[in-house]
């Protein structure tokens, strides 16, 4: 069955002389003008595609009917076509004409006017095409993590393209159609190969002649000891996201090479507006071993290349490690148990800025191995859960955020003058720093602090949260690190400023109530809402530790005071 294609009149020009209708004057015909109106100038094989002839009386200067031109009624068309092999046009009266496409090509598709014999002849260049064609291939060289862009016919029905290696990573975001003619551009990921491509769609496969020419590096290599820059200041990728400021799915961590062990990619993003907010992501593609990944996210890196090391900045710095290893100006902080994560989602409400002219934050990468991974920077502040949004003591991922005056805490003596509020893991692996201010009267009044995990509606609690307890010089204090999000603790804290961390163990967004008191005890909040049942039953603990004097099951310090002597045979981003 044929099938009419979809009548989008899209005005097309063919410009000829006409002699004189019964309306027009023979000797007027240099003041006649024909144009051809068209949908596509593209019919695919086998298909159809309506025409439209128009003839017009001039008026002024040619504008092709779109001005003070006049149209002609009344005029017959004779329609002819340059290649009967690849096209047929047959006329349906009314100045309307179909084409049929018989055979791959191109062809010139003309109109007449009958009635003037001196009149020019208008033509069309129209293609005939099968469902799914790819003209050519441009660039012609490419990086890993780079993009490649088709040019042909139907390339939203590609269901795959690859090279040897790897098949591409298609963004439907750019794929874009006009007159029967469209683009996309496609991801080139590691470790794809120097070939031609392979194309496969709805009963079509088929290799383009271009060949496409792979460097098999990272685009953005070298970037070891110098970091490569990122601008999120401009618009981003996608016009129709704005708030999407970089996106990447296929970068790449190379082969190492058989005498090295370990590797890097270093970025530094530029962000001059440190008041929005941003959530930056890096995550490892599909289901890869990405054992022997670290990766660092701080406000200042610099290389010592006499050392061989990647460094901190001066201080006032702050960085965040995949290892569970948190640093501010106060000094480094690394919770017991926690589990090293193979991505990182970093939220953050505003940046803190230590240093006057710091616009930008780092992303440092230490791999073993070879594999591909996404990196993403949004311009709003995202959660894992939508369910779950910014508490209002957000941004606190970094623990001067919790120095500024709104957001400190005084816990008084007794049941009025406890703390009690619910607050959020916004995303896994998150901390919150909470500053809180005790003044105990008695040396026996002690601090109470608990939490309960608050899931919504009556799904099970995944969530297993932990409280450790820092001095404002980020002493140890104390902790508890129980099963679960039932944790409690009784601290001697004598009176002054103190630092709680609320640890996510399990990498699980989740809402938490949140209790501290002095001398009395206090029971985090349970609302009718809350339709878990909650469990009575004492909860296992991982481990529960006090004083300053207390390590880590490993034998490492929960924490190190800003000015601690660095080890000089590891990375001072290693925990302590």
């Amino acid at each position: 069955m044929r099938r009419h294609s979809r009548f989008i009149w899209v005005l097309g020009l063919a410009v000829g002389l006409a002699v004189a209708t019964c309306e027009f004057p023979t000797d007027k015909s240099d003041e006649v003008y024909v144009t051809i109106e068209y949908p596509s100038l593209v019919v695919l094989d086998g298909d159809e595609l309506q025409v439209r002839a128009r003839a017009w009386h001039l008026v002024g200067t040619p504008d092709t009917g779109n001005g003070d031109d006049e149209p002609l009624g009344n005029v017959d068309f004779q329609w002819t076509t340059s290649a009967p092999a690849v096209a047929r046009v047959e006329e349906d009266g009314q100045g309307y004409a179909r084409i049929l496409g018989i055979g791959p090509g191109t062809t010139d598709i003309t109109a007449r006017a009958v009635a003037f014999e001196d009149a020019g002849i208008a033509s069309l260049p129209m293609r005939v095409s099968g469902f799914l064609e790819i003209d050519s291939v441009t660039p012609s060289n490419i990086r890993w993590g780079d993009k490649i862009t088709l040019w042909g016919v139907g390339l939203r029905f590609a269901f795959s393209v690859s090279l040897p290696g790897s098949g591409l990573i298609p963004d439907t975001l750019t794929y874009t159609e006009s007159q029967g003619l469209s683009s996309m551009q496609f991801w080139v990921p590691q470790p794809a190969r120097t070939d031609r491509l392979f194309v496969l769609g709805p009963g079509v496969f088929f290799s383009p002649p271009d060949t496409v020419t792979v460097d098999t590096v990272d685009l953005y290599e070298p970037n070891t000891t110098t970091p490569t820059l990122l601008s999120l200041d401009g618009p981003g990728p996608y016009p129709t996201i704005p708030g999407l400021l970089f996106f990447n799915p296929a970068l790449a961590f190379e082969e190492l090479p058989r005498d090295t062990l370990v590797a890097y990619d270093w970025y530094r993003f530029n962000r001059s507006d440190s008041s929005r907010a941003m959530t930056f992501i890096l995550a490892p593609q599909g289901n890869t071993d990405s054992s022997g990944l670290f990766i660092v996210f701080s406000d200042s890196i610099f290389f010592d290349s006499i050392g061989g090391f990647h460094n901190p900045g001066p201080q006032p710095t702050w960085f965040i490690t995949s290892e569970g290893f948190w640093f501010c100006p106060h000094g480094g902080f690394s919770p017991t148990n926690v589990l090293r994560a193979d991505s990182m989602i970093i939220a953050l409400r505003s940046l803190p800025r230590y240093v006057s002219g710091n616009t930008g934050f780092h992303v440092l990468n230490f791999y073993g191995q070879r594999f591909n991974y996404t990196m993403v920077a949004v311009d709003a502040y995202l959660t894992s859960d939508p369910r779950i949004q910014a508490d209002r003591f957000e941004e606190n991922d970094i623990c001067t955020m919790a120095d500024d005056p709104a957001k400190r805490i005084t816990v008084g003596i007794g049941p009025l003058g406890q703390f009690v509020d619910t607050l959020n893991i916004d995303n896994p692996r998150d901390l919150d720093w909470l500053r809180f201010n005790v003044n105990p009267i008695f040396a026996s009044d002690s601090t109470t602090i608990r939490i309960r995990g608050r899931p919504f509606g009556p799904s099970f609690d995944r969530s297993d949260i932990d409280l450790y307890v820092l001095d404002a010089s980020f002493n140890f204090m104390g902790s508890v690190s129980d099963v679960g999000s039932r944790d409690s603790m009784r601290l001697a804290l004598p009176p002054g400023d103190y630092y709680l961390a609320v640890v996510d163990f399990a990498g699980e967004a989740a809402r938490y109530s949140l209790c501290i008191s002095v001398r009395s005890s206090c029971t985090p909040p349970l609302f009718p809402g809350d339709a878990v049942p909650q469990n009575s039953r004492p909860a296992a603990s991982r481990g529960r530790f006090t004083g300053p004097d207390a390590r880590r099951p490993d034998g490492r310090p929960f924490s190190e005071p800003a000015g601690s002597p660095l080890s000089p045979s590891r990375s001072p981003f290693r925990r302590p």
